[in-house]
């Protein structure tokens, strides 16, 4: 991964995220919309209700991951939902997603959080495959097939 950086977005940076969140919300069966995509991602940056790191490899964003803050009442602890991972198909299979999500796990450990859970589709078994190699738990669900990494 060499020339691989990565870097949290804000709100002087967000256009670089803008085409790769349009693309995953693609590949969810959500119609194109890069001016929706740019204001959810600037709401979510300006309110800070998310956070989002982009994976950079040749000046170009490849990769992005948004994590959105959860509480619980009876756990009394903070945890990380993993609630978007996508990596433009060009450069798929050359560990960003990993890496990327190592990244997460650190950023939550040291954010004091307990846990980060993520769902996938069923039929995404190539994600399924990563997260279970990264020591993920399975949790069984209805459509969806989440995933679990206590800290």
């Amino acid at each position: 991964m060499n020339n691989l950086t990565f870097k949290w977005l804000n709100k002087n940076n967000i256009s670089e995220a803008v085409e790769l969140f349009n693309k995953y919300r693609i590949f969810y069966r959500q119609e194109s919309s890069i001016e929706q995509s740019k204001n959810f991602l600037t709401n979510r940056i300006n309110n800070n209700e998310s956070k989002i790191i982009i994976a950079i490899k040749e000046n170009k964003a490849v990769g992005f991951i948004q994590l959105y803050p959860i509480f619980s009442s009876v756990m009394l602890s903070k945890s990380w939902i993993l609630n978007d991972l996508y990596i433009h198909e060009e450069y798929r299979k050359k560990g960003i997603a990993a890496t990327l999500i190592e990244q997460v796990l650190e950023f939550a450990k040291s954010d004091g959080a307990t846990t980060v859970k993520l769902s996938t589709e069923i039929t995404n078994t190539q994600a399924q495959n990563l997260y279970e190699q990264m020591n993920f738990k399975k949790i069984e669900g209805s459509t969806f097939i989440d995933y679990k990494f206590d800290l």
